[in-house]
């Protein structure tokens, strides 16, 4: 129902920016692959999408699965020692 009605909210739109951010700190887990597979599949043009999140089996394994698309995609690792701190507080 609400992934029905942000897409006809974005047809409004020539340019459109979803961000999804700490998909790890989601209290209910919804598959996040299944999410990103809908929102790619409208085909809408310019919308661009960033998703974060930490670390975790779940949505790495769903992402990793949803990167293999043939869709312009790419991820960034911002993993480090001198990063890891300001994240963590």
């Amino acid at each position: 129902m609400i992934l029905t009605s942000l897409k006809l909210v974005l047809q409004y739109f020539s340019q459109c920016y979803i961000v999804l951010d700490a998909l790890d700190e989601c209290g209910e887990r919804l598959d996040p692959g299944h999410t990103l597979r809908v929102i790619t599949g409208w085909a809408l043009h310019d919308l661009h999408l960033l998703v974060t999140s930490q670390k975790e089996k779940d949505i790495e394994d769903a992402i990793i699965d949803f990167m293999k698309s043939p869709l312009d995609l790419f991820s960034i690792s911002l993993e480090s020692d001198q990063i890891d701190p300001d994240i963590e507080s």
